[in-house]
C-alpha cells in the first residue's frame, strides 16, 4: 500500500519539478532568467557553461527511474522500494530552491538547497544498502553502500542518483559562495581565491569519500567534470585554475585505480 502511494507521490513531485524547470527555462521567474541570476554575483567557482550539459544525463536517468518504478517486475526491487518518499522530498526542495533563487532570496535558497542535498544523500545511501560490494576485500560478499549486481539497477537507479548527488554537492558549494558574495561579506580578510580553493578541496574530499566507500566512479567523474569546467572558466585566477586542474588529474587517476581494482576483483 505504502509502495504504491510512494510511486505516485514520487512521480507527481517529479512532474512538478520538471514543470518548474520548463517554466523557468521558457519564462523569467521573478522578472529574472537563470543567466541573469548567475551573473548578478559572479564568483570564482562559476564553471564554464558547457558543464551544464550533464543535467541532461541526470534528468534522463531520473525520468527512467520514475517510469520504471511503475513496471511490476521493478516494483519488488529493494533498491526502488527503499527510496520511499525521499525522492519526492528532494523534488519539492529542488523546485522551491529554483523559485527562491529566481526571486533573489539567496540565503533562503541555500537552506533549501541544503535540504535538497540531505534528501538526495538519503536516497543515495538507501539505494546502496545491503547490496554487493565488488572489492578485493569484500570478494563480492554482501555489504553496505555498494553497487548492485543487476546492471539495470545500476543504470537506472544507482547511476542517476550518483550523478544527482555529485551535482547537488557542487551546486550547494557554488550557491553558498554566491550567497556570501551577495551578503557583502569580504572573506574575513582572506582573498576570494583562497576561499575558492577551500571549496575545490571540499568537492575533492567528497569525491574521494564516495570512491573509497562506494567505488562510485560516476560521482568522482562528475566532480572531475566540474573541476575542469571551473579551471577553464577562470583564466584570470591562475592559482585557482592550477589547483582545479591538479585536483581533477588526481581524482581521475584515483578513478582509474578503482576501475582497475574492480576489474581485478572480478577475475
Amino acid at each position: 500500500m505504502h509502495d504504491r502511494f510512494y510511486r505516485w507521490l514520487n512521480a507527481g513531485t517529479y512532474a512538478l519539478l520538471l514543470c518548474t524547470l520548463g517554466y523557468a527555462g521558457a519564462l523569467p521567474l521573478g522578472g529574472t532568467n537563470l543567466a541573469e541570476v548567475y551573473t548578478l554575483y559572479p564568483v570564482i567557482l562559476t564553471p564554464a557553461p558547457y558543464s551544464f550539459v550533464i543535467l541532461s544525463l541526470i534528468y534522463i536517468g531520473l525520468t527512467g527511474f520514475t517510469l520504471l518504478s511503475f513496471v511490476p517486475a521493478w516494483q519488488r526491487k529493494a533498491e526502488i522500494r527503499k527510496v520511499g518518499p525521499w525522492f519526492a522530498w528532494s523534488c519539492v526542495f529542488h523546485a522551491l530552491w529554483l523559485l527562491l533563487l529566481y526571486s533573489g532570496q539567496f540565503t533562503a535558497a541555500v537552506f533549501m538547497l541544503g535540504a535538497l542535498l540531505l534528501t538526495t544523500a538519503v536516497v543515495y545511501m538507501r539505494t546502496r544498502s545491503s547490496l554487493y560490494l565488488y572489492s578485493r576485500a569484500g570478494g563480492g560478499q554482501p555489504g553496505r553502500n555498494s553497487w548492485s549486481r543487476d546492471s539495470l539497477v545500476r543504470l537506472w537507479v544507482q547511476l542517476p542518483f550518483s550523478l544527482y548527488a555529485a551535482w547537488n554537492s557542487f551546486i550547494f558549494i557554488w550557491s553558498a559562495s554566491m550567497t556570501v558574495r551577495a551578503s557583502g561579506w569580504h572573506g574575513g580578510g582572506l582573498p576570494p581565491s583562497l576561499w575558492a580553493i577551500c571549496g575545490l578541496l571540499l568537492l575533492f574530499a567528497l569525491a574521494v569519500l564516495a570512491g573509497k566507500t562506494n567505488r562510485d566512479i560516476p560521482f568522482m567523474l562528475t566532480i572531475v567534470w566540474m573541476l575542469t569546467a571551473i579551471a577553464i572558466n577562470q583564466p584570470d585566477e591562475p592559482t585557482v585554475r592550477l589547483v582545479a586542474w591538479l585536483l581533477a588529474i588526481v581524482l581521475s587517476a584515483n578513478a582509474v585505480l578503482h576501475v582497475r581494482s574492480k576489474a581485478l576483483a572480478r577475475t
